[in-house]
């Protein structure tokens, strides 16, 4: 399964758009900042995607702060960042993410690409940063395929 995942688009979705219009995707993940542009992607491409409410979704009255989505062995929990401190600390990540059962959190809010793995308590954390404000220099998102493995690659839209 090949999954695109971003976040923090902030209404500059066309850099997604233009990805998911030359590359296969199965499913594409937003981390909040923008729930509108999930939507707005799915009509053009036809996508089915996962969205949560970042800080700046103040209308989305649609979809919730948290989400959980199981993909076989994969509990995935899916956040902003915002409520949980993410520029403080990743404590409340892994916290919220093993009382849900969730192995791999994907969150956004700093604009700031990161994937780390925790040995300890066997959780993988993902911010794809963003594709249109990015605070790291690398605008962009991430491609997560996942069969037997989980594939993280990142698109540097600065080398793009």
């Amino acid at each position: 399964m090949r999954i695109l995942v971003t976040s923090d688009t902030h209404g500059d979705f066309y850099s997604v758009l233009d990805y998911i219009e030359k590359n296969p995707i199965d499913l594409m993940i937003h981390a909040g900042d923008y729930t509108e542009d999930a939507e707005n992607i799915s009509k053009y491409t036809g996508i089915n995607y996962v969205t949560v409410k970042g800080n700046n979704d103040y209308g989305d009255y649609k979809n919730s702060f948290e989400q959980i989505i199981p993909l076989g062995k994969i509990n995935i929990l899916l956040v902003h960042g915002h409520r949980e401190g993410v520029y403080f600390s990743k404590n409340q990540l892994i916290q919220k993410a093993m009382d849900y059962d969730c192995n791999f959190v994907i969150f956004g809010h700093t604009h700031m690409y990161c994937y780390e793995y925790f040995e300890d308590f066997d959780m993988y954390l993902l911010n794809p940063g963003s594709p249109s404000l990015p605070r790291d220099n690398k605008a962009g998102f991430v491609i997560l395929e996942i069969d037997e493995k989980i594939k993280v690659k990142k698109i540097d839209l600065t080398k793009e």
